[in-house]
This record gives C-alpha cells, structure tokens and sequence, in this order.
C-alpha cells in the first residue's frame, strides 16, 4: 500500500481595520465565515474607534456560534495608527503565529467563498511572487470592475487602474491596498509598511 501525502493548506491571516464602521466590518466578515478555505484566521484591528464599533463587533462575534477564538481575534488599538500602523500590528501578531501568508483586505468589502483558496494557489504556483492581488468589482455596480491590475508611468510618476475584465493571470506593476496577499517571506525580506 503507497503512503498518501497529505496537502496541508498553508496558514492565512487574514487583517481587517476597523475605524467607526461597524457595519461594514460585520458585512465583510459574513462573507469571510463563509470562505470554503479552513486554514485561516481572522484579526481584526479596531483603530481606536470612538462609535462603540468594537463593543458591537465583540457581541456579533459572540452571537456567531461557529465562530470560535482560534478564528476571530479582536486587537483594540490605543490610538488611530491608519491603514498601514494597524496593519503592521496585524502583521506582526501574524508572523509570531506561524502565517505562511498574510491578506490585507478592507474591511469594506465582501468576498466569493474561493477567493483564499485561488489567492493561495495562485500565489504557490507562481515563480517569484511578490504580491496577489484579484480583480475588484464596484460594491454597488457589480458589473463594473474597480480594479484588475494597476500599471505605472515612472516618467510621469502616475499609478493607473486597469479596469478591464481579465481572465487568468498577469502581472502588474502595484496591487492595491484594498486586497493584496503577501507572502510571509516577502515581509521578512522587504518589512512593513513605512
């Protein structure tokens, strides 16, 4: 009888910021429970909101029944450190906790139930990753594409969206911040945001 090799998912974290927007970090949340993906975690970093978001964020996480600890981790930030000092909190905690990769997602938006795993395998499969990005669609227009690549002009020193509909991979120039998986070597050999 041959050995079967078992494929252990790689671990993600995924960080989310929260800054007085309640609702929309629960509605993004809905979807990341719904992730077909089961090696992951979930840190959401409150940015010191002043709304009572993190007290309501704690009892929507306490009414989830399949949420559980390992799952769902709340940070509370003493002062409003902005998208990248909450993230580099976040990258951090991942990095102590064994991540393989770590997902920057706003917290403003709403996944499909295989966006990790094709994220991951795109990012496993591909020589030389850096980043990983997806396509963005418009939250209230999901027929128009926000973002599918970006390029820049160095000459100019503009960064531009690429907003067609691609199939496949391809490169690009920059990922946006709305949605980017990083490697966990890649923040070891490059650190975190500035």
């Amino acid at each position: 009888m041959r050995n079967r090799l078992t494929f252990k998912e790689p671990l993600v974290f995924i960080l989310l910021v929260n800054w007085n927007n309640y609702h929309d970090t629960v509605e993004c949340l809905n979807t990341l429970l719904k992730i077909r993906y089961k090696n992951k975690r979930i840190v959401i970093l409150d940015n010191a909101s002043t709304d009572d978001s993190l007290h309501k964020i704690r009892k929507w996480i306490d009414d989830k029944s399949e949420s559980n600890d390992k799952l769902l981790t709340i940070q509370p930030l003493n002062e409003n450190l902005g998208f990248g000092g909450a993230n580099n909190i976040g990258i951090k905690f991942a990095l102590k906790n064994g991540a393989d990769y770590v997902l920057l997602l706003n917290n403003d938006t709403v996944v499909t139930e295989d966006l990790l795993s094709s994220l991951v395998k795109t990012a496993s499969n591909t020589v030389k990753t850096g980043i990983v990005g997806c396509k963005i669609k418009y939250f209230d227009n999901k027929d128009n594409i926000w973002f599918s690549g970006g390029n820049i002009d160095f000459l100019r020193g503009a960064f531009y969206h690429r907003d067609d509909d691609c199939s496949g991979l391809r490169k690009s120039d920059f990922i946006t911040g709305c949605l980017m998986l990083i490697p966990t070597e890649v923040i070891k050999d490059v650190g975190d945001f500035d």
